[in-house]
């Protein structure tokens, strides 16, 4: 099967897997926008928002900027592999540009970006030097990548493969990627990124968090 099949199904409820993690989240809209506070200094246009999906936290951004600069209206392009997502988004916010595309194998003019966008998005990809070549090539110098994955620590991977393996790592299940702070960063100072900023996206009752939130700059 096709990532764009998968992922058409994927958005249609149409789910190939019976594990865990196969239909999107419940948008939690709240933790978002505390996650945009964090990350508003970062934020330039024109904006890539890369496999933004259905669009909930694309717009959710659009409507955020267009709140902190009312006169201004907010310059923002969505990518998604996926037809069906992106004919989600077009319906939430028709003023958002939108590419249909795969970001590990897709050419858009480079250097245009000056902030590019993956939220819960890199786990989700098979090539991650493509998907870094592209972050890089496609971002202004000087240009800030902001990432959002879930955060594979030690306890959560003691707890994982102790009762919930089978479910987490179904075959088909959409995340084929795991990241702990090390190998992000890692990952994207090879292509040519720099850390600025490293924090927790949520937590599990302030003892482990849910998942990372990493700015990097083009160097």
């Amino acid at each position: 099967m096709s990532t764009t099949r998968y992922y058409n199904n994927y958005w249609e409820g149409k789910p190939d897997s019976t594990g865990w993690l196969n239909k999107p989240d419940i948008f939690n809209e709240s933790a978002f926008l505390e996650l945009l506070s964090k990350i508003y200094p970062y934020i330039n246009a024109p904006l890539l928002d890369a496999g933004a999906g259905s669009g909930d936290t694309t717009n959710a951004l659009y409507r955020y900027l267009t709140q902190k600069k009312p006169k201004q209206k907010p310059d923002i392009t969505a990518i998604d592999v996926s037809s069906k997502a992106i004919k989600l988004l077009k319906k939430k916010n028709p003023n958002i540009k939108t590419i249909i595309g795969d970001i590990s194998n897709y050419n858009v003019p480079q250097n245009q970006f000056r902030t590019i966008t993956a939220f819960q998005v890199v786990e989700h990809v098979l090539d991650t030097n493509k998907m870094f070549n592209f972050f890089n090539q496609h971002l202004q110098p000087k240009g800030y990548l902001i990432i959002t994955t879930t955060d594979f620590n030690l306890l959560k991977q003691i707890i994982i493969a102790a009762f919930f393996w089978p479910k987490f790592f179904y075959p088909t299940n959409p995340h084929i990627r795991f990241y702990t702070r090390y190998t992000l960063e890692s990952l994207a100072q090879q292509h040519g990124f720099r850390l600025v900023s490293y924090t927790w996206d949520g937590h599990y009752f302030h003892l482990m968090p849910k998942g990372q939130l990493a700015i990097f700059q083009k160097i």
